[in-house]
């Protein structure tokens, strides 16, 4: 539920258009990954690092489409609401 939590306060940074917030959020999440599940984490960290991207830019909205699709995954992939 923490990486759930992780992509609200990264959703929320971009809607907000702040750097820091989606930043921070973006950089735990990559913290997170496991890269013993390699191919998963890779294709991960290659959106979150993305985003980042995005994010320094200011095109917010593009990490929101990525962020929230991957919220949404994650929410139907672990029940949670």
């Amino acid at each position: 539920q923490v990486i759930h939590r992780l992509y609200d306060y990264a959703i929320m940074g971009c809607k907000k258009a702040d750097p820091v917030l989606a930043q921070r959020a973006l950089n735990e999440l990559i913290l997170a990954l496991d890269f013993d599940h390699k191919e998963i984490a890779t294709g991960l960290f290659r959106l979150y690092d993305y985003c980042k991207g995005c994010v320094q830019k200011q095109q917010y909205q593009q990490a929101i489409v990525i962020l929230e699709d991957l919220r949404t995954t994650w929410t139907q992939a672990f029940h949670l609401s």
